[in-house]
């Protein structure tokens, strides 16, 4: 299980590619993220001030058993890292997840991406 604090994110898992592209918004910094390897349809607009047009909270839908919300914001730890949160409610079992998106530089090489995260995923 992951700790708390900036240093966590050395440890974390690494997984998934989403296509993000930075946006400037009346002066205000911001990014959108479109993820549809997860089965999301919609885009995710992340504003660094939390302003609008920034999507908040957002409902899930899915399985008609379990509500799910997410909401993207910026990382107060690190800009470099958009946070996405996942809230997923059982009925008496509530689960909080959050993950990092690494935003900071664009995604130049898949190969190499791929190799490094074989080395720390294992899927056998």
């Amino acid at each position: 299980m992951m700790g708390d604090g900036p240093y966590s994110i050395e440890f974390a898992e690494k997984e998934h590619v989403v296509v993000c592209t930075q946006v400037i918004i009346d002066g205000r910094p911001g990014v959108m993220l479109a993820d549809p390897g997860y089965h999301l349809s919609k885009l995710i607009t992340v504003m660094y001030d939390k302003m609008y047009p920034n999507t908040g909270w957002f409902h899930h839908p899915g399985d008609p058993n379990c509500n799910r919300d997410n909401a993207y914001g910026y990382n107060s730890w690190n800009s470099n890292y958009v946070e996405w949160r996942d809230r997923t409610d059982k009925g008496e079992s509530v689960k909080s997840q959050t993950s990092l998106i690494y935003v900071a530089q664009p995604f130049l090489d898949a190969i190499n991406i791929t190799e490094r995260r074989n080395l720390v995923y294992n899927l056998r």
